[in-house]
């Protein structure tokens, strides 16, 4: 369903054919019949991954959580036969067997810093493990787990766990970084947190509520984890699909509560400590979108800079349509530190490379527009000229731009073919809603 749209209109070269290179258009009705014989039809769903792994980031974050789900992961139901089941010996002996398994574990920490690690009686649920130093509460610590081996002597690969000191946070040390408060079926609301200092923080004590007035209500326990330094929280109800639409980033924990009062139209959310008081606190409001977005409908708000007032509607933007409008557990499409300047206008748009040969070998085959704008909320229109200044076709109009990226193309004129070889323009006109305006041409060469 994520492909769809984007392979509508998508062309690909047939690489067996470089001296004459012939074109497809492929249609998400091909893709279905792709799909229904993927053995049968692996290259040309290979070729349509490769291209959307180039010029999709939602799709290159979908492919990047794919790949890191380990299939101790999921949680799958045994199928036991009524006339064959375990005794109860069995199955306490195969714990008990798991637990030694653990027991014997190899950790390594830096300098061999562990000790030893044993379970921690009577349940058996939590491992202590104690170190030759204590922990720093601004050095990470990483420890190597290898050796397990779980029941049915099963070998489980090597894993690294990050360990840190928790702080505890005071004010703006944690912000509410973007929102999700209005959604459509089939998509979940969520909530960011940002961790603003160079110190793990422990969620453990951390809660999420409402206010009416002055009294707050509504109050919901974040589960237990350790937010990394300047690393995220995402806050929702269904994990799961966060992690599909958005990737996964190591960089983020990603917390399952059920949400307070979240409206789409405006509210309010605040994060506080076990004892009431205030981290952060944010009063928004759908008026709060960029103007040319009609549909708030999963369409974030980001805030911009991490450190500045959390209710100046000038901190927040929605999200980037280059992120799929959505940037959770990543840093903001609009993301800026108070210390970023743009010094040359010249250099607002550039292209990576003045030569574009769309012929599948790999090189310069998408032409890419890189651009790094003066503000937030610039809309781009680009338009395609040739050297005698005929007009072919309006190739964005528009579009909502982040403060820096890229635009990718790959070549199709607005009627679906590959332009010819040949001198061209790209006319480039950006504005915002403050006023501000940037004309730009470029010239680059289809080869």
């Amino acid at each position: 369903q994520i492909m769809y749209a984007a392979t509508n209109q998508l062309q690909f070269g047939n690489i067996l054919k470089v001296t004459y290179p012939t074109y497809t258009t492929y249609t998400k009705e091909t893709y279905r019949s792709y799909i229904e014989n993927p053995s049968r039809n692996e290259k040309e769903l290979r070729n349509m991954s490769q291209f959307l792994t180039r010029v999709s980031m939602p799709y290159k974050r979908l492919l990047w959580y794919m790949a890191t789900i380990y299939s101790f992961y999921w949680n799958l139901s045994p199928k036991l036969d009524p006339n064959d089941l375990p005794d109860e010996e069995d199955i306490m002996n195969d714990y008990f067997e798991m637990c030694h398994n653990i027991e014997k574990l190899s950790l390594s920490g830096p300098g061999d810093d562990v000790i030893s690690c044993s379970w921690i009686s009577p349940k058996n649920i939590k491992l202590e493990i104690t170190l030759t130093s204590d922990l720093d509460a601004t050095r990470e610590t990483t420890l190597e787990i290898s050796d397990f081996v779980c029941a049915n002597n099963m070998i489980m690969s090597d894993t690294t766990i990050r360990l840190g000191l928790p702080h505890t946070p005071n004010y703006m040390d944690i912000v509410i970084n973007e929102i999700m408060p209005y959604v459509t079926e089939g998509q979940s609301k969520f909530i960011e947190l940002y961790n603003n200092t160079p110190y793990f923080i422990s969620t453990e004590n951390l809660r999420i509520c409402n206010k009416k007035g002055e009294e707050y209500l509504n109050y919901k326990s974040l589960p237990i984890g350790l937010i990394m330094p300047y690393g995220y929280s995402i806050i929702s109800n269904n994990i799961d699909e966060i992690n599909c639409i958005l990737g996964k980033n190591d960089e983020c924990i990603y917390q399952k509560i059920t949400l307070p009062s979240f409206a789409g139209k405006s509210g309010n959310i605040v994060l506080t400590d076990e004892k009431g008081n205030v981290i952060d606190e944010l009063t928004y409001s759908e008026k709060w979108h960029h103007g040319i977005i009609s549909d708030n409908h999963n369409v974030s708000l980001e805030r911009i800079n991490t450190m500045g007032n959390t209710n100046d509607s000038l901190n927040w933007h929605s999200a980037s349509s280059l992120y799929n409008y959505q940037s959770g557990g990543w840093q903001n499409s609009h993301h800026r530190n108070t210390d970023e300047v743009i010094e040359n206008s010249k250099n607002y748009f550039r292209l990576n490379s003045n030569t574009f040969t769309p012929n599948n070998d790999g090189i310069n085959d998408l032409l890419i527009l890189n651009y790094s704008l003066p503000d937030n909320g610039f809309l781009a229109t680009i338009t395609l000229y040739t050297r005698d200044g005929y007009e072919i076709g309006v190739l964005a109009d528009n579009i909502l731009l982040n403060q820096s990226g890229e635009w990718i193309w790959h070549g199709n004129n607005p009627n679906g073919g590959l332009i010819d070889a040949g001198l061209y323009i790209l006319q480039i006109s950006a504005y915002n809603l403050n006023g501000t305006k940037i004309n730009t041409k470029i010239i680059f060469i289809k080869q």
